[in-house]
């Protein structure tokens, strides 16, 4: 299936967007339109929060990558430097801004997109990435770099979730950190690596929300972290497998902790990555 795009001085007219020397800027890109060929843009970085991917999931359903396919990505990215985790996110973020707003197939690989239609020179910090990920792997894909980075910055004891409110940063007890230990004890390695993946999506999507962006906001920093968890599972953005939606769910019902609130997601986020770095390099 091809790709229905929309023209791009059309799309400058709805925006009542013009830059100037033969140049429009569309989607917060600074385009070229000379000859009618796209041949550069300036980037202009727009946060990409769940306002954004209720956009594009309203145009393209989306859906997890393969975890197997997802392990091969992020050990990819694991030998990649922060700079280059930075500009694939950064990239992502233009075929985002695409995405949202013109029709697209939801098969279309979405490296090839970003080559082809975007001419974008930059690309994926993963070989696995440009192979396997579609257009409808975009958020999922954007979440693996995201996650990435922020191991990256775990790993140099640089802090995390800089731009995160810090009212989601609580520190946790001994106690608390005694209990999460005890609890991902019975999470299996993937599934300890879907509850990272969760954790974090819950963080950035459901409570990392400003009131005034969202009229179904609702603030869960007082409530229990297990309860917002189980919400959002309920809730996630993407087309789930139901099985490992289910497992999920029956692990995090069943074995996490009642005692920690949603304002230390970001400290459980940490630890949880502690304990699945363990885990792996106990597997070697």
């Amino acid at each position: 299936m091809g790709i229905e795009l929309y023209n791009l001085n059309d799309l400058a007219k709805l925006q009542n967007v013009n830059d100037g020397d033969n140049c429009i800027k569309v989607l917060g890109l600074r385009w070229n339109i000379k000859d009618d060929r796209i041949e550069t843009f300036t980037y202009r970085a727009e946060f990409t929060n769940s306002d954004v991917f209720k956009d594009l999931i309203g145009i393209i359903k989306q859906e997890r990558l393969h975890s197997a396919i997802q392990a091969q990505i992020s050990e990819e990215l694991n030998k990649t430097s922060y700079s280059d985790l930075c500009q694939g996110l950064d990239i992502l973020d233009i075929a985002i801004s695409f995405l949202k707003s013109v029709k697209t197939s939801p098969e279309l690989n979405l490296n090839e997109f970003m080559t082809k239609t975007l001419k974008i020179e930059s690309k994926l910090p993963s070989y696995k990435a440009q192979q396997a990920a579609k257009c409808k792997h975009t958020m999922s894909l954007w979440m693996i770099l995201a996650i990435e980075r922020t191991k990256c910055k775990a790993r140099y004891d640089k802090a995390t979730f800089d731009g995160t409110s810090d009212s989601l940063k609580i520190p946790l007890s001994d106690d608390q950190k005694k209990a999460v230990r005890e609890a991902l004890k019975g999470f299996q390695i993937e599934q300890n690596s879907l509850l990272l993946e969760v954790l974090y999506e819950l963080i950035i999507l459901m409570l990392d929300v400003p009131m005034s962006t969202d009229e179904d906001y609702v603030d869960r920093s007082a409530s229990s972290l297990k309860d917002s968890l189980l919400a959002y599972i309920g809730a996630s953005l993407f087309e789930e497998d139901p099985q490992k939606e289910d497992i999920l769910t029956e692990k995090v019902s069943s074995m996490f902790p009642e005692n920690i609130i949603s304002a230390q997601a970001v400290e459980v986020w940490n630890l949880t990555n502690d304990i699945l770095m363990d885990k792996l390099y106990e597997k070697k």
